[in-house]
């Protein structure tokens, strides 16, 4: 009975998670600030009640890491120079808080396939770098560090996807990849060209990709709690 009634909540609660990230999408394309401000604020808190509700055992360095994205996010809402770097410096922590974990979760793959699958995502930072660079002013090193632990993390999941694509690979792989392009087309909208379909296409990517980490994380602890058992 208690096992149905997570069930539901969980699949409630996804139910929410979608909605809200439909107003939100919407909302960045209309650019109106006043429905983002009454619903960009509640996605991450309905992911992280999400995972509480599906995880067996809580990871409180995940949830930690949902916090700091959580506050990026609110600091985005505001577009200003100030407000730009405090969400920049959140965002890296909420980076450092998974990197880790994927670090203690995973092996890390062959060295050859690991530096052969950073040249893409290397070639991408540099493309965006020529872009942007003269309008990032006092962001460069943030966008430097950002930029080194996408490279580090892409390079790492396409790797392992590689030697094994597995469900927990081929969902850490989505969301390097959707991560990466969001990257990409918040620098271009921000430093360089502002185009009314990125921001959207940007939060399309971020609702899933954040849905995919959630599995993620999931799957990591299954997995944990098996040889546990074993």
């Amino acid at each position: 009975m208690r096992t149905e009634f997570r069930k539901n909540i969980a699949a409630f609660l996804g139910i929410v998670y979608c909605i809200l990230s439909l107003f939100v999408i919407f909302a960045e394309y209309e650019k109106d600030i006043r429905i983002i401000s009454y619903t960009k604020p509640f996605l991450i808190p309905v992911l992280g009640v999400l995972y509480v509700v599906m995880s067996k055992k809580v990871n409180w360095i995940y949830l930690s890491a949902l916090l700091f994205i959580w506050m990026a996010n609110l600091f985005f809402i505001n577009q200003t120079p100030e407000f730009i770097f405090k969400g920049t410096a959140s965002y890296l922590v909420f980076w450092i808080f998974i990197i880790y974990l994927i670090l203690v979760n995973t092996s890390f793959p062959n060295k050859v396939s690991f530096l052969i699958a950073v040249i893409p995502f290397s070639f991408i930072y540099c493309c965006v770098f020529q872009l942007v660079y003269e309008n990032i002013e006092t962001g460069v090193y943030f966008f430097f560090i950002n930029g080194a632990f996408m490279i580090f993390m892409g390079a790492y999941s396409l790797a392992n996807y590689f030697i094994d694509s597995n469900r927990t690979n081929t969902y850490f792989l989505i969301c390097a990849l959707f991560f990466t392009f969001i990257q990409f087309l918040v620098s271009i909208d921000l430093y360089y060209v502002s185009i009314k379909l990125f921001r959207p296409i940007a939060m399309l990517l971020f609702v899933t990709a954040q849905f995919f980490l959630l599995k993620t994380m999931l799957l990591f602890e299954n997995k944990a709690l098996g040889k546990e058992r074993g």
